[in-house]
């Protein structure tokens, strides 16, 4: 991923969370490959990052 790119992923990933509220501890564990419980602010903060992205 280029540098921008991520730069932009970063930024985008801290407003949703900030809009969403989501557990990050869960994010990260999710992404780490972890089951977690899916609840409605995870579910809300994926849905906010696809949108940033224009998904």
């Amino acid at each position: 991923i280029s540098g921008d790119l991520m730069q932009t992923m970063q930024i985008e990933g801290a407003r949703c969370l900030t809009e969403t509220n989501a557990d990050l501890v869960k994010l990260i564990k999710t992404m780490k490959g972890e089951d977690v419980e899916v609840d409605k602010n995870m579910k809300c903060f994926g849905a906010c990052l696809m949108k940033s992205f224009g998904v």
